[in-house]
C-alpha cells in the first residue's frame, strides 16, 4: 500500500506510528489487570486511534497519559523548550542522584511519600543554614523523580536525579540525604560535574518501559509497570525548587501541547484514519490506503509482539 500523498516529508509520523505501535500493545494488557488505572489505560488505548488530515496536516486526540509514548514526546519537547535554557545559563552545575534501598510493591507508594517528606526538609535545613550564613541562595535546582524494576529482585527502586548549582551545595546535599537514609548504599549516590548528556538525562521518562534482564535481553513486565505507574499517580515527577521560574507540568498536557498537535475541528476533517496494530500504521477504511508506510524492524517487532509475555 502507497502513502496518500506521495513526496511527502513522513518523518514525523513514522516516529508517531512507532510510539504507537509499542504504547498500543503496552496498554492491551494493562487494561486486562483489575488495576484503579484501567480507565486511564483505556483512554491510552484511543490516544491517536483515529487521525484526521486537512491540507496536508495530520492531527488527532490525545490522552495525556504519561506512560503514553506518544504523548510524552509531547510533553518531553516541551519540558525541554521551557527549562533546558536556564539549566544551560548555568556555569557551575552539578548532576546528583540520590537513592534509597530498594523496597517492594506494596511498600513502593509509602516509600517515595517518604522520599519527598525528607526532601522537603533537605530544602529547610539548607534555608536555615544559608539564611544564618547570609547567602544569597539556599538552595537551588531541578528535581526529576524516577522508579525502575528489578526482576532479578522482583523490587522496585525510587530515586531522584537532581541538577544544582555549586559542587559545594551538591555535596552538601548528598550528606544530608545520607544522613537521613544511613542504610542507603553510598555508592549508589552520584555527584558528578553536568554535561549536556545530564541535563537531558533529566528530561527522560519517569521509568523505563523495557527494562534489560541478565542474560534474557530485554522485556516489557507488565505488573510491576501497573504498579509504577499507580504509585506515581498524581504526582508531579518534574520540579524546579530554591527559585521563581514558570513550572511546566509534567503531568496532563497543557493547552501549549495541544495547541502543538494542531488539533482540528470535526467539521473541517477530510480524510480519517484509523489505528490498525497489524499493519503498523493508521489506515483510511474506504481506501485501504497507510497513512506512514512505518514498518519496525525485525527486533523491535519481536520486542512489541512479546510484551504482556514476560513473568512477573
Amino acid at each position: 500500500m502507497d502513502k496518500i500523498i506521495e513526496g511527502r516529508d513522513n518523518s514525523a509520523l513514522l516516529k508517531r506510528a512507532r510510539h504507537k505501535y509499542f504504547t498500543y500493545a503496552l496498554v492491551v494488557p494493562l487494561m486486562e489487570l483489575d488495576s484503579p488505572l484501567e480507565q486511564s489505560y483505556r483512554n491510552t488505548y484511543y490516544c491517536c486511534r483515529t487521525l484526521a488530515e486537512r491540507n496536508g496536516e495530520v492531527t488527532g486526540s490525545y490522552c495525556k497519559n504519561r506512560w503514553c509514548t506518544v504523548c510524552n514526546r509531547i510533553r518531553t519537547a516541551i519540558l525541554i523548550n521551557a527549562d533546558k535554557p536556564v539549566l544551560d545559563s548555568w556555569d557551575d552545575k552539578y548532576f546528583v542522584t540520590l537513592t534509597i534501598p530498594n523496597v517492594p510493591a506494596d511498600k513502593l507508594s509509602s516509600a517515595i511519600d517518604g522520599m519527598e517528606a525528607e526532601f522537603r526538609k533537605v530544602k529547610h535545613v539548607f534555608y536555615e543554614r544559608h539564611r544564618r550564613k547570609k547567602r544569597d541562595t539556599p538552595l537551588i535546582g531541578f528535581r526529576k523523580l524516577e522508579c525502575t524494576y528489578n526482576p532479578e529482585r522482583n523490587d522496585y527502586h525510587p530515586h531522584y536525579h537532581i541538577i544544582v548549582r555549586g559542587e559545594e551545595t551538591a555535596k552538601e546535599l548528598l550528606a544530608e540525604w545520607l544522613r537521613r537514609y544511613p542504610e542507603a548504599v553510598e555508592q549508589a549516590q552520584d555527584v558528578r560535574k553536568a554535561d549536556d548528556d545530564s541535563v537531558m538525562e533529566l528530561f527522560k521518562y519517569f521509568t523505563k518501559l523495557i527494562t534489560k534482564t541478565k542474560g534474557k535481553g530485554s522485556a516489557v513486565f507488565i505488573r510491576p509497570l501497573d504498579v509504577i505507574f499507580q504509585a506515581m499517580r498524581g504526582r508531579r515527577t518534574f520540579q524546579n525548587f530554591g527559585f521563581k521560574h514558570e513550572v511546566v507540568e509534567d503531568g496532563p498536557i497543557s493547552e501549549e501541547a495541544e495547541k502543538l498537535a494542531e488539533e482540528i475541528e470535526e467539521e473541517a476533517v477530510t480524510v480519517v484514519y484509523e489505528w490498525v496494530q497489524e499493519l503498523t500504521d493508521w489506515v483510511e477504511e474506504q481506501s485501504g490506503r497507510v497513512l506512514t508506510g512505518y514498518q519496525p524492524t525485525p527486533g523491535f517487532r519481536q520486542l512489541v509482539e512479546g510484551v504482556g509475555k514476560s513473568s512477573p
